[in-house]
């Protein structure tokens, strides 16, 4: 109900929010949709709507005596500065469930902003009764999938990497489970539907924010990067193609994802397809000559790149690991 009262009152605000041309960079990634809330302030929450440039949230909250109210702010989002300023609208007092329509009391609370530090994190400013502003941190609502990156990696993702001077290679990866090795906690797949081993564990790099990486095993010598600001959806980011326990490029070419299927749902997606019964064709003369020519910085600082190749090793490690070969095959059975 409250999604259809978003759509039938806002519709005018939205609009007359961007009834002016705006220049929107190509290479602009927007944040994620989806459900957002405040750990600290479980019982109310966002949720955020991002359609091309125009972004709308919708707060689910209570006014000062406890009735729940719920709050819009619509417009054109800022792609250079991260983020959307407008009015803040209260929505109250509308039909309840079933009942004859009767349109709901919107007031203009104030001005109100909502930052994004990055593809799923933000810092809210809204007005607040008697003056003032209160800013309330933010972050995408993990409810069907894992509370952090490891856990919630699990699932179906459809790869693309986009090279300069070669036509563009995608992978179909599937996530299992999660292990524990001797190197800390790494998420465990495979490619589909040839099964090299896929490894997944945290990046944390300095200065970026690519928070995570997958490893591929793509044969016996080489291995496949994937390193990018991963969501519960997607991520953006690099791939680099580089000899196993060598060294680790400082180039590599553009690469996106996009979640397909959830773990509950990926045995249903994935049986629907019909793998090719041709014999498989190694990618990796491919890939090779590709990297020589990616002109892509994997990341800009010298400290960077350590730390980088520093969680290269770390997954390389991770899936020499005998419980790592383990847990990943009781699992992909």
């Amino acid at each position: 109900m409250r999604q259809i009262l978003l759509r039938l009152f806002t519709f005018a605000l939205v609009a007359a929010c961007f009834s002016s041309p705006a220049v929107v960079k190509a290479q602009y990634v927007t944040p994620d949709s989806g459900f957002y809330w405040n750990p600290a302030a479980s019982g109310t929450g966002f949720q955020i709507e991002f359609q091309d440039s125009i972004m709308s949230l919708t707060y689910f909250a209570y006014n000062r005596t406890g009735q729940a109210t719920f709050f819009v702010l619509s417009g054109r989002f800022d792609v250079v500065n991260n983020r959307l300023a407008g009015d803040l609208i209260a929505f109250s007092n509308g039909q309840c469930i079933g009942c004859t329509f009767s349109p709901p009391v919107a007031v203009v609370v104030g001005p109100a902003t909502i930052q994004f530090r990055t593809r799923s994190t933000a810092t809210v400013t809204f007005p607040v009764a008697g003056g003032g502003f209160a800013q309330i941190p933010i972050q995408r609502l993990a409810f069907g999938y894992g509370s952090n990156l490891v856990q919630s990696n699990v699932g179906v993702w459809g790869t693309t990497i986009i090279f300069t001077n070669d036509e563009p290679i995608g992978d179909l990866i599937r996530i299992f489970t999660t292990v524990n090795t001797a190197t800390g906690a790494v998420s465990a797949g495979n490619l589909y539907p040839f099964r090299q081993p896929v490894a997944g564990g945290l990046a944390g790099l300095p200065g970026t924010n690519y928070n995570f990486l997958w490893l591929i095993q793509l044969n016996a010598t080489q291995n496949v990067g994937y390193l990018g600001e991963f969501t519960l959806g997607g991520f953006l980011g690099v791939s680099f193609v580089y000899p196993r326990g060598g060294q680790v490029p400082t180039t590599g070419a553009t690469a996106v994802a996009t979640r397909i299927a959830g773990p509950d749902t990926a045995n249903q997606l994935l049986g629907a397809f019909a793998p090719s019964q041709a014999p498989w064709v190694d990618s990796a003369k491919a890939r090779a000559k590709a990297q020589q020519n990616a002109t892509k910085k994997l990341v800009e600082s010298d400290e960077a790149h350590a730390a980088l190749t520093g969680a290269v090793r770390r997954l390389e490690s991770a899936m020499a690991d005998p419980s790592f070969k383990a847990q990943l095959n009781a699992a992909s059975e």
